[in-house]
């Protein structure tokens, strides 16, 4: 009965060897779920982009290192957005949230660089069908108050 096993065992190992032959479409899954993370600002970067939908514009990446909870791993999902502070633009929403409050005309991006903050990670899948961790939403962390 053990040589029947045996030889049934070998047999498995040579369909899983062969599977691992077998091309697939695979898609990404998240590494992070839907949740509330810390994270810490990364260098915030520009740069100029010659062609795009209504002209030249200025690509703006935010880069936000999470630790991933129960791991020594880090993921860093970066925030890319028009450089534009209008209250109806992408980036808005995101520096008012890393500041606390609505950012200044003139102010620089630089000024958020290792800046700790809350980042609401929600799931976007693109058309292949793999699914990208996306930065949804940003709050300051408050510092606590200690009294005596």
């Amino acid at each position: 009965m053990a040589k029947i096993d045996r030889v049934k065992n070998d047999l498995d190992l040579e369909d899983m060897d062969a599977r691992l032959l077998v091309l697939e479409d695979s898609k990404r899954i998240p590494k992070l779920e839907e949740d509330e993370y810390t994270a810490r600002i990364g260098l915030v970067t520009a740069e100029q982009v010659t062609v795009g939908q209504f002209g030249p514009w200025v690509k703006v990446t935010i880069p936000f290192k999470i630790n991933i909870p129960d791991s020594l791993e880090s993921l860093t999902v970066n925030f890319v957005a028009n450089k534009s502070i209008a209250p109806s633009s992408r980036m808005y929403p995101i520096i008012k949230g890393i500041l606390g409050k609505s950012p200044e005309n003139g102010f620089t991006l630089s000024e958020i660089n290792g800046k700790k903050v809350k980042v609401m990670i929600e799931h976007r899948t693109d058309a292949d069908g793999n699914v990208w961790e996306n930065i949804a939403s940003v709050r300051k962390i408050k510092k606590k108050v200690i009294s005596n």
